[in-house]
């Protein structure tokens, strides 16, 4: 698959009068023709139903006293929409959930061919980009507990609304407090060190960035942290597939439950290697904390023991590799049939209300 949802390009095809196809791009539903029916799909990023909600409520209108629809909606996403969204507006929209359309990172990362060889040099790997507050906490965690020198760590604090670095360093600040793992450090001497690189790798110019190959092994297990932590809505990007995929160990922080999602899709995680009840936990800031303190108790491991772990992990994160090139694309590709079937049903059912 090479783009997200390609598959329903024969739909398209056979309605393409009636149908506006937007495939990873989300558009205001004013922007749109009328009189068609709108089918989006979005993968790597969350559909941003909160703001159209005024768009959405001016179309419900619409068709509640004209019994007529401006356009008609089918959203494919593999985020959760609440239900009571998806009640409130099922008049003029259908949400369908496709879980396994993550198996679109699978041509992403490129990790076809990839030997995993252990070569270990470092406990961790931890590619961080855009400025997020647990991307900026997790750096000073490295800087004051001593760690950066037991890992591969980047953190290039990337500004991406243009708010400007003295700004947003401040408002990151004000976000993280003052607490346990930076108390103490200078702010001054912090600042100057972002954005903070990996020395001797030049980072891949591949678009999602997963780093010199070398990086994984030579590291032992990946800190990945998601671009999204919704309070128990996980949503994954090509970050959670990365450690996955070139077949490492990783503690993961997103949203709450997000470890347990993965296991729902078919993964396996590492539970039995350290303690990873923080991923239960409701509250951000604390279950940031709690994958702290499992992250410092590895740091505390001789390489000789990650060697050892790693090695024992190694049928299980072959199996997990299988699933993300193999399993869930033969699943996705069975669940897009019946969702292409689907879709022909509500296009059959919903033209003749446009208008």
């Amino acid at each position: 698959m090479s783009t997200a949802f390609d598959e329903l390009q024969t739909v398209v095809d056979r309605y393409s009068s009636k149908i506006i196809f937007v495939n990873n791009d989300p558009i205001a539903p004013y922007d749109l023709t009328p009189g068609k029916i709108v089918i989006f799909t979005c993968v790597g990023d969350y559909y941003p139903y909160q703001s159209f909600s005024s768009e959405f409520d001016q179309l419900l209108t619409h068709y509640q006293s004209t019994g007529r629809l401006r356009n008609y909606y089918i959203i494919l996403t593999n985020q959760n929409i609440p239900s009571d969204v998806s009640v409130k507006y099922r008049d003029i929209v259908t949400f369908i959930r496709i879980p396994t359309s993550y198996s679109w990172y699978r041509d992403k990362i490129a990790a076809e061919g990839f030997t995993r060889t252990r070569n270990l040099k470092r406990h961790f790997l931890s590619l961080n980009n855009r400025a997020i507050w647990y991307r900026h906490a997790l750096f000073y965690f490295f800087v004051k507990h001593n760690l950066l020198d037991q890992a591969y760590f980047s953190y290039n604090m990337d500004d991406r609304f243009g708010v400007g670095q003295d700004q947003l360093f401040d408002e990151l600040d004000a976000t993280i407090g003052t607490t346990w793992y930076n108390q103490g450090l200078d702010s001054a001497l912090l600042k100057s060190m972002i954005p903070y690189k990996i020395d001797d790798f030049v980072p891949s110019t591949h678009l999602w960035v997963f780093g010199d190959k070398n990086l994984y092994n030579e590291s032992f297990c990946n800190i990945t942290t998601e671009t999204y932590n919704q309070d128990r809505d996980p949503f994954f990007t090509e970050k959670t597939f990365k450690p996955i995929a070139f077949e490492q160990p990783f503690f993961l922080y997103g949203s709450q439950g997000s470890l347990e999602y993965l296991k729902s899709l078919g993964f396996k995680t590492f539970d039995d290697v350290w303690d990873e009840s923080y991923d239960q936990e409701p509250l951000n800031h604390l279950r940031f904390e709690k994958m702290l303190k499992q992250i410092l108790e590895v740091s505390t491991w001789s390489l000789d023991k990650c060697e050892s772990i790693s090695k024992k992990l190694e049928p299980r994160l072959t199996y997990n590799k299988q699933v993300l090139m193999d399993v869930l694309p033969k699943q996705y590709d069975h669940d897009i049939e019946l969702v292409k079937e689907y879709i022909e049903k509500l296009i059959n059912d919903k033209q003749n209300l446009l208008g």
